[in-house]
């Protein structure tokens, strides 16, 4: 290989790298090197993610469990198990022009099928859904997110 660098006449270097991490060295169209950019090189290009610690080990006490109960837990002296989990708010009231009726969401009306559907591979078309118009100008629509 030193004689390219002392002969003064021009050579093609080429180096060829492969997404698989393989490659090729070559002079001249004569392959000199190949291999993987993993093991044909110390230290490895591309180290890999983990380093394996052979001489590490788990303490003899470790618990497996995702989930561990801790023994000084308490709950608070006014804690009561019968309260509800959510309170509702007995001030609230739903506006006078809250549409129920309405859905706040609305198939897209100017939504068209692609021409590459294909119903037994995509499944039914459904349009995307958009806000409704109808509801921009009220307070809301929906019966499900109306405070009774």
């Amino acid at each position: 290989m030193e004689e390219i660098f002392k002969d003064k006449k021009p050579h093609l270097l080429r180096l060829l790298v492969r997404p698989d991490n393989t490659f090729e060295i070559s002079i001249d169209h004569t392959l000199v090197n190949h291999g993987t950019l993993l093991d044909s090189f110390t230290p490895a290009v591309n180290p890999p993610a983990e380093i394996d610690d052979p001489t590490d080990s788990m303490p003899a006490d470790w618990d497996e469990r995702e989930k561990i109960p801790d023994p000084e837990a308490s709950k608070p002296e006014d804690w009561d198990e019968n309260a509800p989990k959510q309170i509702i708010d007995e001030s609230a009231v739903k506006p006078s022009d809250w549409l129920d009726d309405e859905p706040d969401m609305i198939p897209d009306p100017e939504a068209v099928k692609p021409d590459d559907w294909d119903i037994e591979m995509d499944g039914d078309w459904e349009a995307p859904l958009i806000d409704n118009p109808v509801c921009t100008s009220v307070s809301g629509c929906d019966l499900e997110h109306a405070i009774d």
